[in-house]
């Protein structure tokens, strides 16, 4: 099954490598470490797209976390994975979902009530 959830995943992982592969996720979600989400085509019985999500817990609160997303078709499958990740964060006694990414996805988060928290930025050194 893996390999079948890889391609999905694969672009958005590699845009940070010099802090997580694919390798890292795979161990992530053999220990529990991450929840990996699918959106399936029933007709054609193919991946359309993958994500990932896992709780931080943090000095006060507990958030439901989505790093990696990719695939294809959002528009049919955004609204639902949004309410089911929604389910599993309340299940998990999580105050508040958060995710990251590239400023383009500010114009699909805030259709579902989300809006930018801060801005992040990194120094190498």
């Amino acid at each position: 099954m893996w390999e079948h959830i890889v391609p999905h995943l694969d672009k958005a992982v590699r845009l940070s490598p010099e802090v997580i592969t694919m390798d890292d996720v795979y161990e992530g979600v053999a220990s529990g470490d991450y929840l990996i989400w699918l959106a399936i085509d029933e007709n054609e019985k193919q991946i359309v797209a993958a994500f990932t999500t896992r709780v931080a817990e943090y000095p006060q609160a507990k958030a439901m976390v989505v790093d990696f997303v990719g695939g294809k078709r959002m528009k049919e499958w955004a609204g639902l994975a949004v309410s089911e990740v929604r389910k599993q964060a309340a299940l998990n006694e999580c105050r508040w979902i958060e995710g990251y990414g590239r400023r383009a996805w500010e114009r699909w988060v805030r259709n579902y009530g989300a809006k930018q928290a801060y801005v992040a930025y990194k120094m190498e050194l």
